[in-house]
């Protein structure tokens, strides 16, 4: 089968970053200017304007959620430093529900793609996409599939 991928990460916008960027700024200036009068004031305000800059710098990556969908195996990628990948042959069973599908792995752990934090223009579109996918890619390699959205 074909590779799949979906990316369901949530887009930073303009308006976001250059506010929470003035922010950041406004803060280390603040910062050097108290350093002076109270040097652990300044620095903790320079720190605190640093920090945000940094966040508002990795803010898309911090908000990345990506499946791509392999013939050997499922890769999920969640922010920063979280990726799973799933063989396709450790999953036992998969089950549909109306907000997630889980993924139940023969070492008794169970993964879990869950709907509910994007938006409802993406559960309506790219939802059923990553059912029919699971669903696909499931039947190929034999792995049995409980719908339970119905009730």
């Amino acid at each position: 089968m074909e590779e799949r991928t979906f990316d369901l990460t949530v887009p930073v916008t303009r308006a976001f970053r250059g506010t929470q960027t003035a922010l950041g700024v406004i803060f280390i200036i603040l910062g050097l200017f108290n350093l002076e009068n109270n040097t652990v004031l300044g620095a903790i305000q320079s720190l605190g304007g640093l920090l945000i800059v940094t966040l508002v710098c990795l803010a898309q990556r911090i908000n990345k959620y990506i499946m791509v969908f392999k013939d050997e195996n499922l890769q999920i990628e969640k922010g920063l430093f979280r990726r799973h990948i799933v063989p396709w042959t450790s999953i036992t069973d998969i089950h549909i529900r109306l907000m997630n599908v889980e993924l139940r792995l023969d070492s008794g752990k169970n993964t879990e793609i869950n709907f509910s934090n994007i938006s409802f223009n993406d559960n309506q579109i790219i939802k059923p996409q990553i059912i029919d996918a699971v669903t696909a890619f499931a039947e190929a390699k034999g792995i049995p599939i409980q719908d339970g959205r119905s009730g």
